[in-house]
Formats: C-alpha cells, sequence, structure tokens
C-alpha cells in the first residue's frame, strides 16, 4: 500500500512554532486580569462578527442538497464521504459578482462551505473535473483541521510573517486534497483562478510552469512573504509535481493510504 501524505511538512513545523508563542500568550493574558479581560472581549467580537457573518449566508446564499442543485451537491458529498466526514459540511451558493472562488469556514463546532456562483455556472458548461477540485480544496481545509485549532494559535500570529507563511502552506495542504481527489481537474483548476472562466482552457500550461521557473525574482518572492496565499504560478508548478507523482499510481489501480489528520 503507497501512502500519500497530503499535508506538507512545513505547515507542521509552522503550526507548532505559532502554538509556541501563542500559548505563551495566552498564559501571560491570563495570569493578567486586564489581559484576560481583553481575551474575553476579543473573543467575544470574534464570536459575534463569525455569527452575523454565517448568519448573512444563511439568509441570503442557496443552500445546496440532494434536491437543490442536487448534481453538484452528489458530487460534493461524494468526495466528503471519500475524505471521511461523519456530517458532511454544509455547502451554501452566493453570487460573486464575476469572482471565482470558494472557501471554507467554521463556527460553533459545525464546518461549512460556501462557493461563488460563476464557479458552478464552469460545471454545468465544461465539466466537473476543475469544480470538484475546488470543492476538495475547501473541504481540505476542514479535514486538515486548519480552522478546528485556529484558535490554539491565533495569538501567534502577531509575530510578523509567520502567521503568513503557515496560511501559505495550509494552501499547499489543500491544494493536495483538491489534487488527490480530482487529479484531472486540478491544474485547470488553478488556472481557472488565473485566467477567468472564459480563457483558462486557452492557457499554455507549460508556458505556465515556465513562466512559475523563470520568474522568481527578489520582488516577485518578497510580495509573497506578505500574502495569505502562494502566488498561483507556484501553486500551479506544486500541483502538478503532485499530480504526476501520484498519477502512476492511481492509473495502476494501487490503492492509496491518506494520512489521517
Amino acid at each position: 500500500m503507497k501512502e500519500v501524505n497530503l499535508k506538507v511538512s512545513s505547515e507542521k513545523f509552522l503550526f507548532g512554532v505559532l502554538a509556541f508563542f501563542s500559548i505563551i500568550s495566552y498564559i501571560v493574558l491570563i495570569v493578567s486580569m486586564v489581559g484576560l479581560v481583553y481575551l474575553i472581549l476579543i473573543a467575544l467580537t470574534i464570536l459575534i462578527t463569525n455569527g452575523i457573518f454565517i448568519g448573512n449566508i444563511k439568509g441570503n446564499a442557496v443552500k445546496l442538497s440532494p434536491q437543490q442543485l442536487g448534481d453538484i451537491y452528489n458530487e460534493y458529498e461524494q468526495v466528503a464521504r471519500q475524505m471521511g466526514f461523519d456530517e458532511v459540511p454544509d455547502i451554501y451558493l452566493i453570487q460573486g459578482g464575476g469572482l471565482l472562488n470558494a472557501f471554507a469556514t467554521r463556527f460553533i463546532g459545525r464546518n461549512f462551505v460556501i462557493i461563488y456562483a460563476d464557479v458552478l455556472e464552469l460545471a454545468y458548461q465544461q465539466g466537473m473535473d476543475e469544480v470538484k477540485f475546488i470543492l476538495a480544496h475547501e473541504l481540505g481545509h476542514l479535514r486538515a483541521n486548519h480552522l478546528k485549532y485556529r484558535w490554539l494559535i491565533q495569538l501567534g500570529f502577531m509575530i510578523p510573517l509567520l502567521g503568513q507563511a503557515y496560511l501559505r502552506a495550509c494552501e499547499y495542504t489543500a491544494d493536495r486534497y483538491g489534487a488527490y481527489y480530482s487529479p484531472k481537474g486540478a491544474v485547470r483548476g488553478l488556472i481557472l483562478l488565473a485566467a477567468g472562466k472564459k480563457l483558462y482552457n486557452n492557457i499554455d500550461i507549460e508556458q505556465i510552469l515556465k513562466q512559475a521557473r523563470e520568474d522568481k525574482g527578489f520582488w516577485v518572492n518578497f510580495s509573497e512573504l506578505f500574502s495569505s496565499h502562494p502566488h498561483l504560478v507556484k501553486r500551479i508548478e506544486a500541483v502538478t509535481e503532485f499530480v504526476r507523482y501520484i498519477s502512476p499510481a492511481q492509473e495502476n489501480s494501487e490503492v492509496f493510504s491518506v494520512e489521517s489528520v
């Protein structure tokens, strides 16, 4: 049995560093009465803000189900079950004004996936592979516990650039989840985000990979330090290598074991 590690090693290391500094900060705040008050106020602010956000989603978005856009939901549910979710996270469709995006969130122990309408429009126009990759990417964030333990490392984000580095590592992990469950849609799914739904089929993948190898100047690398997401051309390069790694085994019908996270 060939094992596939879907969580990138840098994510685990950075989580440990953030947790270390965050726990120390929590202890300092707890032993100080003033700090404890601030901590409680911050927690309440986050709770109320997230509650309002989820309330707006539920009140304005379309919840997918077997009876509502059932063909999309069935694909989504299948991926969630394959990942090992006992309870399939609720998925909502919102109008994004032309944006191609999706995201995962969590509120009081419940997981949610929100997908923009233009992404699902693509599924009906071109097929499900690219959309399945995007859905698996967001489910990957939840399966890898990127949101479940965010509270534990939250105060570590005060260290400049460290939080962004961790978030970028999480994106690489989620891309691996997406590629594992939709290898045919992985590269095109990322190109879709880079070029849009009208042009992405005309983008030359080899030229994108060449761009990723050649455009590595100081300002390109420096700008990425401040971003929560790796540059798309780097993500395309990384997911291409990952798909090439897993594809021969999949073609030979080998059984993969996904790391428990």
